[in-house]
């Protein structure tokens, strides 16, 4: 059984036309073809040269050997990668898949030692991110499931025989993100970061394998899968565990939310602590990475402080009658390196790459709210004095989506506010 690739191929060997469209996108090529067959380019198109009366969207010209692909691709809620990045050559795409299947799974102890961050656009979260990397030595990114659109970044078809019956075995991967090109800018951006672990990106990514016998249907792991030319999802018939994922952030303990998520309606729901932190601004990644390396006692020194007091902080929160001293005490502490930070940003303000790379220092607050779960599904917040109140059930409806609360468990939620001038 031939994939799409291969059926592309082989009808423009037959052009004599191989050489021209063996690196176009599948969208790009298959339009050659057309174009050399004298027919209209409208493979791929926004809607068919030819609408069916019962669906528009779908094509009637029967003797068009591309309408079943055209006609998925046009309508399918799973995109082909090259629906919006048809320009980038099929060279690009096979990169861009490759550099998003190798990222490897993280276990829990990565998990226990990061920062979550969620964002709900992967083009909007540069400057969180910045802040991130001189909070915290760890931050794992991770997209918002219900704000991305999915994308089919491989698909693979082959066929076998045994005991002279004929089946068919196919496997997918398919990935949940806001903007498939703002994603690709990101990686490429944030590389160094990546490869020393600062940063790291947490995927919505599924796999799977199902298989078909020809002439009577049988599918394994997700029975609402038919068998077709095309991939097997459908507007109608999309598999629900496609959209089941133990996210990887339910189960850190420090979640990182960016100001306009936090509510702030409920009086109760009030910070354990408020920091001023300087942060480098208008600045690419690759110069941040360079300052950070260059000078890391005053860059780096503060988060690697930070996380470890929240550490202590945390496994002190519950059941302990010291807890209000303990918050003090690891206050002093931060503010006495933040001082030191801040002691050191305005020397390096002087420094020649922040005057010829345009980098400015600017700061942000960043608020730390303690919650936890006790007794059911009520949740609770931790406040400065050690008392803890109530959470309403907006805010309990809230956070339970986002972390995976267990009882008497601590978690922290680090606030990123607005940027304002140092």
């Amino acid at each position: 059984m031939a994939n799409l690739r291969e059926v592309i191929d082989q009808s423009a060997k037959a052009l004599n036309i191989l050489n021209k469209i063996q690196n176009l996108s599948d969208r790009n090529a298959i339009k050659e073809i057309q174009i050399e067959e004298g027919n209209q380019s409208c493979y791929g198109n926004d809607e068919p040269l030819i609408g069916q009366r019962s669906n528009p969207k779908l094509c009637s010209i029967s003797d068009c050997k591309w309408r079943t692909y055209c006609n998925w691709y046009r309508t399918s809620k799973i995109l082909p990668l090259d629906k919006e990045l048809h320009f980038l050559t099929k060279t690009d795409l096979e990169t861009i898949t490759q550099e998003l299947l190798k990222i490897p799974s993280l276990d829990k102890d990565t998990n226990l030692s990061a920062v979550g961050l969620r964002t709900s656009s992967i083009t909007e979260v540069g400057n969180p991110t910045k802040k991130m990397l001189i909070a915290s030595p760890k931050t794992i990114i991770e997209e918002n499931q219900e704000a991305s659109k999915i994308y089919l970044i491989a698909f693979n078809k082959s066929a076998t025989q045994s005991s002279g019956e004929h089946y068919g075995r196919s496997s997918y991967s398919v990935l949940w993100t806001s903007n498939i090109l703002g994603l690709k800018k990101f990686l490429t951006e944030t590389d160094e970061f990546l490869k020393s672990k600062n940063l790291i990106y947490s995927p919505l990514l599924k796999m799977g394998t199902y298989f078909e016998e020809y002439g009577r249907r049988r599918t394994v792991h997700d029975k609402s899968f038919h068998p077709g030319l095309v991939p097997p999802f459908s507007n109608e018939e999309m598999p629900h565990t496609m959209f089941d994922f133990d996210t990887i952030l339910k189960v850190t303990p420090h979640l990182a939310l960016e100001d306009p998520t936090i509510l702030v309606s409920d009086p109760e729901f009030i910070p354990l602590l408020n920091m001023e932190i300087p942060y480098i601004e208008n600045t690419s990644f690759n110069t941040l990475k360079k300052v950070m390396d260059d000078y890391p006692e005053e860059l780096c020194s503060f988060r690697d402080f930070l996380q470890p007091e929240l550490e202590k902080l945390r496994d002190s929160v519950l059941g302990s009658a010291n807890f209000q001293s303990s918050l003090l005490s690891a206050e002093r502490e931060l503010r006495e390196n933040l001082r030191k930070l801040d002691s050191d940003f305005k020397k390096l303000k002087s420094k020649t790459i922040f005057n010829s790379s345009g980098a400015i220092v600017a700061l942000f607050t960043l608020g730390f709210y303690c919650i936890f779960k006790e007794g059911g599904d009520i949740l609770k917040i931790l406040g400065p004095g050690g008392i803890a109140y109530k959470l309403s059930e907006t805010y309990s409806e809230f956070l339970q989506k986002k972390i995976d609360l267990k009882e008497n468990s601590a978690y922290f939620i680090w606030k990123l506010g607005k940027t304002k001038s140092y």
